[in-house]
């Protein structure tokens, strides 16, 4: 990003602005929702707006260590995300 553009927002994550705005507007259960992402950030803010289950998935990038940690489920591929909710209904 060019420095002069830059704008802090709490809409960028890891703040958890964007998922706080969505849960108020179409009144979603958080704690009963899923954040899937591929990123540390992702996970920091799914943890920031009280989500309650955090994916991180392998997207061809690396995964880190950082990430790993911050998530509760890590999946290779968003294809496997139907068959890990699944298993764990």
């Amino acid at each position: 990003a060019v420095e002069e553009y830059r704008q802090v927002c709490d809409c960028r994550k890891p703040q958890p602005g964007m998922l706080l705005q969505a849960q108020q507007e179409l009144n979603i259960d958080m704690a009963a929702s899923y954040m899937v992402g591929d990123k540390p950030e992702d996970m920091q803010a799914a943890i920031a707006a009280g989500v309650g289950t955090k994916v991180l998935v392998r997207t061809g990038k690396p995964v880190t260590e950082q990430g790993e940690k911050l998530a509760d489920w890590v999946l290779n591929s968003l294809a496997d995300l139907p068959a890990a909710i699944k298993k764990r209904v």
